[in-house]
């Protein structure tokens, strides 16, 4: 079980939000490296407009690249930067600690 699914839980038993949109993103891009916005959508309690206001902001902070799928430039997948992967480390450590 990766760690949004983990937040997800406890955020359904205690019936209160925890995570802030671009906490989801960058959780699920953590757990689920070069993924289409679309498979963010499907899991996320943030509506598709939300989620990609949020991408592209965080895209244009250079906390997360996207890059085009081979053979079809329309198609695109996100994912983290050293400089993402370094602050999430650090934070999955604290998450861990509270499971």
């Amino acid at each position: 079980m990766g760690q949004l699914e983990r937040i997800r839980t406890v955020e359904d038993d205690l019936r209160v939000r925890i995570l802030t949109c671009e906490a989801e993103i960058l959780f699920f891009l953590r757990d689920n490296e070069g993924r289409k916005l679309q498979d963010l959508c499907e899991v996320s309690k943030y509506s598709h407009v939300t989620i990609h206001d949020y991408i592209r902001k965080l895209t244009v902070a250079e906390i997360i690249a996207k890059s085009v799928f081979e053979g079809d430039g329309r198609r695109v997948r996100y994912t983290l930067t050293e400089k993402a992967d370094k602050i999430l480390d650090n934070l999955y450590g604290h998450v861990d600690k509270l499971g």
